[in-house]
């Protein structure tokens, strides 16, 4: 009797059917065109650095969940990137991390194609990308995703931007924060709410950009504001966070081509920016900010007030600043600029091998009449002032320095809302 049952077992074992072979088209996925795809991964992929330590960083993921297709990108040391778009043929829910260098040169050479089928074989661990005559079989992460979980985040409260006036403020200040520096909490931008104006600040040390907003505060946020808007109950706030450098890139990428507003929402540990399709998570940069306010009140004392053409003084300053390079023992772009009432002079160090000298006029607007002052400047810190300065001026609008000696740092300023200070140079 136990051997008949044993055969009878295993009868019905060997007469069961065996599991069907899913197709591909049945396979978890979507289709998609080449163009959208690039459109939703691009964000995500622009934040992710190599990191052999941890290979699962170098991973982007992708979601499905019926028609609505999500891509996440992490950098541990500046932010997570998360975008959405929809697909045409959404089949199943799928949750896939590859390596993102590989998905993206993959999808950005497939231009051109209208219709991309992306499936997860999950028996075999690969994500398959086809088209109408190639297949390509790209391996699957298994390991787990260090993802900061949006809907965790208890948000202290939130500021709206004119998209482009977020763009602008960022890239007004940026080009003085500090690279690499082991003072690590000036490495970023800082982002602050201090009575009743939005700043931004960035400085290395030796040079240091402000850009000032009021703030209007109001409960009702409309589709068209035209300031940067905060609820009545902050109104009172003093407070500001560090930004990290290496989330600037894609916070411009993102912005430069958007209409529309933009939403920052503070926490303590993250600001969270959303526009449209595209969130932003990004880390806080731990430590106290230096004293930004005390610099800049030292500065406002400076009496000698000059007036004098951006446009000029940029030219002089590109044809002066490579022979200033070539002829400097240290390879630096140090430049004399002697200040008269009515005449600014650049001129080389008598230490360069190459002699240069531009003259341009200039008007002096205070100070004592008659007085010379000679300063030493890094020429490519004043060009990138310039720059900065003239993005966010009217045409023609003249420029301001205020200068005091050769210790104290000169304000070069184009509004009230928007100055540069940068520190002189011993020569």
């Amino acid at each position: 009797m136990g051997d008949s049952k044993m055969t009878d077992a295993s009868t019905i074992d060997a007469v069961q059917p065996k599991a069907r072979r899913l197709s591909f088209k049945e396979l978890p996925g979507f289709d998609i065109s080449a163009e959208a795809l690039l459109k939703i991964i691009e964000m995500p992929c622009m934040v992710i650095r190599r990191s052999p330590a941890m290979k699962v960083l170098e991973m982007i993921t992708l979601r499905l969940r019926g028609d609505c297709l999500s891509a996440l990108g992490i950098d541990l040391n500046s932010a997570q990137i998360t975008s959405k778009g929809t697909v045409s043929g959404g089949n199943g829910d799928m949750d896939v991390s590859v390596p993102a260098t590989q998905l993206f040169s993959l999808i950005r050479n497939m231009r051109g194609e209208d219709e991309i089928n992306v499936r997860f074989h999950a028996a075999k661990n690969h994500l398959v990308i086809r088209t109408d005559k190639n297949s390509y079989n790209i391996p699957v992460c298994l390991d787990h995703i260090p993802e900061i979980q949006a809907e965790t985040l208890e948000h202290n409260y939130s500021v709206y931007f004119p998209t482009q006036m977020l763009s602008q403020i960022i890239k007004r200040v940026s080009h003085a924060a500090a690279q690499n520096d082991v003072r690590f909490y000036m490495n970023g931008v800082y982002l602050g709410i201090d009575n009743g104006q939005f700043i931004a600040v960035a400085t290395d040390g030796h040079r240091m950009a402000v850009s000032s907003h009021d703030i209007d505060f109001s409960d009702d946020v409309g589709d068209e504001i035209q300031s940067p808007t905060a609820p009545t109950s902050i109104s009172n706030t003093n407070a500001g966070v560090i930004l990290p450098n290496g989330v600037f890139p894609v916070l411009h990428k993102i912005l430069s081509g958007s209409q529309g507003q933009f939403k920052i929402d503070y926490s303590n540990r993250n600001l969270t920016f959303t526009l449209g399709s595209h969130t932003v998570i990004s880390n806080l940069v731990d430590g106290r900010y230096p004293d930004w306010k005390r610099v800049a009140s030292t500065v406002a004392k400076n009496t000698e007030l000059f007036k004098v053409d951006p446009s000029e003084l940029t030219t002089a300053l590109k044809r002066a600043t490579p022979l200033l390079k070539e002829g400097s023992p240290n390879n630096t772009s140090v430049c004399v600029m002697s200040f008269k009432d009515n005449a600014l002079q650049l001129k080389s160090p008598g230490s360069n091998a190459i002699s240069c000298k531009e003259v341009m006029d200039i008007a002096k607007e205070a100070g004592e009449p008659e007085t010379i002052v000679d300063i030493g400047m890094n020429a490519d810190y004043l060009l990138e002032s310039l720059a900065s300065l003239g993005a966010c001026s009217e045409e023609g609008e003249a420029a301001q320095i205020a200068l005091r000696d050769t210790t104290t740092g000169i304000l070069i300023s184009v509004n009230k809302n928007n100055y540069d200070i940068i520190m002189p140079v011993r020569v």
